[in-house]
């Protein structure tokens, strides 16, 4: 089985794609090795069945049946290192590598869509629950040309990877398994009515 880094130490395009990638992005090398992650599933794993809606692909159940695989490929996404990801995933099954790449959306400080966006994207999907779809992809483009280069280009390839998907899940679930990870508000709503309703309005938006 190929790796995502196969090519790298030879500067080839996989090289110059993480060197652009980082040119772009700068520091942040968690985004080298989400990069490195996203290439690998797509390239290997885009037919498993529910890669990431499977139990096993959940971070409690990795956690129980191989936390120390799970720490060191979490490590390896978060200090971008292409050699360390290279070792780490083909040894690895499907799910953990989904689990691993969950678990590190869901502890970065702010989620994908930084805090400060939540309510804008919340107000749109309340404006839009009965727009056309024309109407509502305008909106949505308008908002995402807000976002900041990084969290745009990690919710971009993100989703890349979700649409290529073969492995029959709906779009529903999956926005269910990532939503927090993508759009989440900084303090739990005081109203109890938004602490229900919100995270619906969320969802139909992802």
């Amino acid at each position: 089985m190929g790796s995502y880094t196969s090519s790298l130490e030879d500067g080839s395009s996989n090289n110059s794609m993480l060197a652009d990638t980082k040119s772009k992005y700068g520091a942040r090398l968690d985004l080298l090795g989400i990069l490195g992650v996203v290439q690998y599933i797509g390239t290997h794993h885009r037919n498993v069945e529910s890669l990431f809606t499977h139990v096993e692909s959940s971070v409690d159940y990795a956690s129980q049946i191989d936390p120390y695989a799970l720490h060191d490929m979490r490590t390896a996404i978060s200090n971008g290192d292409p050699r360390e990801l290279n070792k780490l995933l083909p040894e690895c099954s499907p799910y953990l590598v989904a689990a691993a790449l969950k678990m590190h959306f869901k502890e970065m400080e702010e989620p994908i869509v930084p805090f400060r966006y939540y309510e804008d994207f919340l107000a749109a999907g309340k404006r839009l629950a009965n727009a056309t779809d024309d109407q509502k992809v305008a909106e949505y483009r308008r908002l995402l040309d807000q976002l900041p280069t990084v969290p745009h280009g990690t919710l971009e390839k993100l989703i890349r990877l979700l649409d290529i998907l073969e492995s029959g899940e709906s779009p529903y679930i999956l926005a269910c398994a990532f939503a927090s990870s993508v759009l989440r508000p900084k303090q739990t709503p005081e109203s109890t009515i938004r602490m229900v309703e919100d995270p619906k309005v969320i969802l139909r938006v992802l």
